[in-house]
């Protein structure tokens, strides 16, 4: 079975024709996996990340934070630059596996997630207060 795999720059202009082309190149499921076992997703992050509110997970892992960004996280809040600068940490981080940038990724994550209030609890309202 063969997927569709979408690399590179996604449009090009062929030499006859001014429309984009996309191109598509196929590989094999274990091509795939291959490719996704190089990568260092098991690796832990530099601490612990455990929101006390909002909607993510506790992260401990690579692998939990992309988990926590890709379905955890509003979708609206993703397309916004700081959160997308923290998900190109994250994946350049599971590329390397190198300790530096796997701090660098834990730490503009740490960033992001405190400039939305998630590590703080947020205030419960008490009955009969409005």
């Amino acid at each position: 079975m063969k997927m569709i795999l979408r690399v590179g720059p996604p449009f090009s202009r062929e030499r006859d024709n001014s429309k984009p082309v996309l191109h598509d190149f196929a590989m094999t499921w274990p091509q795939v996996a291959a490719m996704t076992l190089g990568m260092h997703w098991t690796k832990q992050l530099a601490y612990t990340i455990t929101p006390k509110s909002g909607p993510m997970r506790s992260m401990e892992t690579l692998l939990d934070a992309n988990r926590a960004l890709s379905n955890d996280l509003p979708r609206e809040l993703f397309k916004r630059d700081h959160w997308l600068a923290a998900g190109k940490l994250l994946v350049h981080a599971s590329e390397t596996g190198a300790a530096a940038d796997i701090q660098r990724a834990t730490d503009e994550l740490l960033k992001v997630i405190e400039s939305e209030g998630w590590m703080s609890r947020a205030p419960r309202r008490r009955a009969g207060n409005g």
